[in-house]
């Protein structure tokens, strides 16, 4: 498929390692905590579901009002809308595990809020729990629901792009200011890209990441394969796209949680093919993202 985006910034290893890059007055801060070292950024869920963001209640149930919203890929937990008690009306996925009862809790709960997933097949994204050999394994510590791709039985490589932009416009506001997701058993052949509404992008691999937390490759159960990746956006940032990409099986997320911000922005059209919503979805640096 064509890459419809032509302006890149990539994080190189050895940035990596340094932990910094200069600074200027657009750019966005990317942090990695793990068990070993939560780093301010995260801390261990209440709910079983390994790391999540310090942005919200431990529970994963709620983040005081504050503003952040959280996807667990589980029934029990919910996004909610801006200033209230109403959740999003939960979700679901057309699930092709084989194994049924992998994904019996669930659910992906940002469909009502109108958030898009957007992906390289229709077999590009599944949900379930517990590892399953030559399919997908489990965050460490994480015996809940979690995010992967590609779906059983899909083709590699794969990729999983969540768009905010409609979500955006539902809740009326203009830009994600945050940005936190669990990242599990992170393989070489694994990466996130974060894209602007101008079309820059960063993009974050994981060789870089194992190369910075000294862990291998696919690893269950060390911390710097294990992390989870906070991104905090400045105010000229125009925050709209995560996506997840696979060149092999498989790549695992849970726990994403989103900050907005009252900033109003244009923001452009979801493209590409609609599969579903979800509510996406100590080391630093600072990375440069040019305008």
């Amino acid at each position: 498929m064509k890459n419809l985006f032509n302006k890149s910034k990539m994080i190189s290893a050895s940035v990596l390692l340094a932990m910094s890059v200069a600074g200027s007055a657009s750019a966005a801060t990317i942090n990695f905590g793990s068990s070993s070292d939560l780093n301010g950024v995260a801390q261990v869920a209440d709910d079983n579901s390994g790391l999540t963001s310090v942005k919200v209640d431990a529970s994963n149930q709620t983040d005081g009002g504050n503003g952040f919203f959280v996807e667990t890929f589980d029934k029990a937990t919910q996004t909610y809308q801006p200033g209230t008690t109403i959740p999003f009306p939960v979700g679901t996925t057309a699930f092709n595990d084989t194994d049924t009862t992998a994904h019996a809790d669930c659910a992906v709960n940002g469909v009502g809020a109108g958030i898009q997933v957007l992906g390289s097949s229709f077999d590009a994204f599944g949900v379930r729990k517990g590892t399953k050999s030559g399919v997908a394994a489990s965050p460490d510590g994480d015996t809940t629901c979690f995010g992967y791709t590609p779906k059983e039985g899909g083709t590699v490589p794969s990729w999983v792009e969540v768009d905010y932009s409609a979500f955006l416009t539902n809740v009326g506001l203009g830009a994600i200011n945050y940005l936190g997701f669990y990242w599990g058993s992170v393989d070489t052949y694994n990466g996130f890209t974060f894209y602007n509404e101008d079309g820059t992008r960063t993009e974050l691999s994981g060789a870089e990441v194992l190369a910075a937390g000294n862990a291998n490759s696919g690893s269950q159960t060390q911390p710097g394969a294990n992390v989870y990746v906070e991104i905090v956006f400045d105010a000229s940032e125009v925050f709209t796209k995560l996506r997840f990409t696979s060149n092999a099986v498989a790549g695992e997320f849970d726990n994403i949680v989103i900050g907005l911000s009252d900033r109003e922005v244009p923001v452009p059209a979801p493209t590409g093919i609609a599969l579903l919503g979800l509510g996406l979805l100590g080391l630093g640096l600072r990375n440069r993202l040019r305008k």
